[in-house]
């Protein structure tokens, strides 16, 4: 039987890339930056190693995206139960913030025009939760239900009621208002 020569367990190395990105970085090599920081971070895995985790990851599919996304509910459900009542969100609001963001992609359709920032793309409607047991600390996400948005210039107040409807009523601590 072959001996394993794992060194660095891969769900470190998934929160040192989490980690990386909070820090700024944009890139699997910006990993350096927790590197540096020995005493802080602690052993840091190599670019190459990261890169490969990384690439048997996407060559498993929604095989690990399934895993990454049952451990981080863990996780997250875990450390609210923690929490307790020193949860930030004990008996506060929750505050639901609605935005449009640009995608912006290349076009060659005849005759498309620019956004109003001169460029081409579309917008999807996103909602950032303050602070959920679901995303603490506030996460952007799309908004669930359809994605019918007109032209942003002409978005309206009654655009973004119908898409705070489509927001869950109820989230473990996180309860929307009446609708």
């Amino acid at each position: 039987m072959a001996e394993t020569r794992a060194v660095h367990d891969p769900g470190k190395m998934l929160v040192d890339l989490a980690l990386a990105v909070a820090l700024g970085g944009d890139c699997l090599a910006d990993i350096a930056l927790l590197r540096s920081e020995p005493a802080v971070f602690g052993p840091v895995a190599s670019d190459p190693t990261v890169s490969r985790l990384i690439h048997t990851l996407a060559a498993s599919g929604e095989k690990a995206l399934t895993a990454i996304r049952t451990a981080r509910s863990e996780v997250r459900r875990r450390v609210w139960e923690l929490a307790d009542d020193r949860a930030p969100d004990v008996g506060a609001q929750v505050t639901v913030d609605l935005d449009g963001v640009l995608v912006v992609a290349h076009s060659d359709k005849q005759d498309a025009a620019p956004t109003w920032k001169k460029t081409f793309g579309h917008q999807c409607a996103m909602r950032r939760s303050d602070v959920s047991p679901a995303e603490p600390g506030g996460t952007w996400k799309e908004v669930p239900g359809p994605d019918d948005l007109p032209d942003p210039e002409t978005v309206t107040g009654q655009e973004h009621v119908r898409k705070l409807a489509a927001v869950p009523r109820r989230c473990g601590r996180c309860v929307r208002g009446p609708a």
